[in-house]
């Protein structure tokens, strides 16, 4: 039994350190890069047309509001 090729060694463990480095950076660079170009903003929607309030110079005492039949 010949365990001896199945060790792990520091040259080895340093490969799969700089290998899972650069794919982390990777994706990194371009999840940078696709946020820099706005695909993850949602668009921002708005009204063709808007028209004034009706009626916004209505006090409280105009709208009745809070008065109710059983006073």
């Amino acid at each position: 039994m010949n365990n001896r090729k199945h060790y792990t060694t520091a040259e080895k463990e340093r490969k799969a350190f700089a290998t899972a480095m650069i794919a982390i950076l990777a994706v990194f660079v371009v999840w940078a890069v696709l946020t820099l170009c706005g695909v993850f903003e949602k668009p921002t929607w708005e009204p063709d047309v808007t028209y004034p309030m009706a009626n916004a110079n209505v006090s409280w005492d105009q709208t009745f509001y809070g008065w109710s039949d059983a006073t």
